[in-house]
């Protein structure tokens, strides 16, 4: 491309502010003008450099890493680049690359101090965007550490809260000589909504529990615990099985803006009977194994998931347990 046709858009370029023009049209002469297309690229790492671009029109990518990297800056009309092997001399540290077409003034170092930067107005302005980048790269770069400290301490919460969950899963639970009960919960996140439960209520009498909030995280993990307050509080009050769990339904549905649900098993075994009643609310179901034989899945009962819809029935069943059989709960995790 020719120089003295393009004079006005060179002129407009923010280095040469505030001088005369005139006096710089030999020295242009002898620098390129450099058209790109999307995709084509300027530098290369490793590459040796001795020239400013002036970007004139077009927007160009650095990719710090490599061209397929998003990690990068974009450079903007009125901006330049290859700055730095200018300042330095050593080569390239990144790949630039046209994002459109692309118009550039590529002036070679000898004629850039010996002309250009020996006018004092040149050279400040110069100096002076190169000090905006630094501060912008700056700023970018507080603002990136920011959100790392941020992120970390994110973490830290998110494993203390992992902490007090854990504490929230019952360890060690004895239910006497004549059962044996053994639970394990492994978490897709730091928390989430998986819960399981075994807590004595009356006499001889236990309520074992397990269920799964519909989502993860924190939302779920929040969910989990209100689930298990409810739970625990109304198999305490109430002595029947299925009023305790449409209270619990019922108090789920209520004041439940973000429509969060659990899927759960709630029964209560008898250490005396042997028998444990529960009620399956939209959970999977049991797997059973009677006097050391295969498991087989137990009939799915009638009964939605608790926090959907208020006046839910839930239908209960029992199992009659003898010696040697084994009940097995799990969340769909497993499956």
């Amino acid at each position: 491309m020719a120089i003295d046709s393009n004079i006005s858009l060179i002129g407009k370029h923010p280095i040469f502010t505030g001088i005369n023009f005139d006096d710089y049209s030999k020295a242009l002469e002898k620098c390129e003008l450099i058209e790109l297309k999307k995709g084509e690229i300027l530098l290369r790492p490793n590459e040796e450099n001795h020239y400013l671009f002036l970007l004139l029109c077009g927007t160009l990518k650095v990719h710090i890493k490599d061209l397929n990297s998003e990690e990068g800056f974009m450079i903007g009309e009125g901006e330049f680049t290859g700055e730095i092997s200018i300042i330095d001399g050593k080569p390239a540290t990144a790949y630039v690359v046209a994002q459109g077409h692309c118009q550039i003034l590529a002036i070679h170092e000898d004629l850039l101090w010996e002309q250009f930067f020996a006018n004092k107005i040149i050279l400040k302005n110069f100096m002076s965007m190169v000090a905006d980048r630094f501060r912008s790269r700056n700023q970018a770069m507080q603002k990136g550490l920011e959100e790392r400290l941020r992120y970390e301490y994110f973490q830290k919460e998110l494993e203390y809260a992992r902490n007090i969950q854990s504490g929230l899963v019952p360890e060690n639970v004895s239910l006497g000589d004549k059962f044996d009960i053994q639970a394990e919960m492994n978490s897709a996140q730091k928390i989430g909504g998986d819960f399981y439960e075994v807590f004595p209520i009356s006499g001889n009498r236990y309520c074992v529990a397990i269920g799964d909030i519909a989502g993860k995280g924190v939302p779920a993990a929040l969910f989990m615990v209100r689930t298990i307050t409810l739970l625990r509080a109304e198999m305490l009050r109430k002595s029947d099985l299925s009023s305790a769990i449409e209270c619990v339904n019922h108090a789920l549905c209520e004041d439940n803006p973000a429509s969060m649900f659990a899927t759960m098993i709630a029964g209560i075994i008898d250490l005396t009977t042997f028998e444990f009643e529960y009620i399956n609310a939209g959970h999977n179901p049991i797997a059973y194994s009677s006097n050391n034989n295969n498991f087989e899945l137990e009939p799915v009962t009638k009964g939605m998931p608790v926090g959907i819809v208020p006046d839910t029935e839930f239908e209960k069943r029992t199992i009659q347990l003898n010696n040697e059989d084994v009940l097995c709960f799990y969340t769909d995790g497993v499956t």
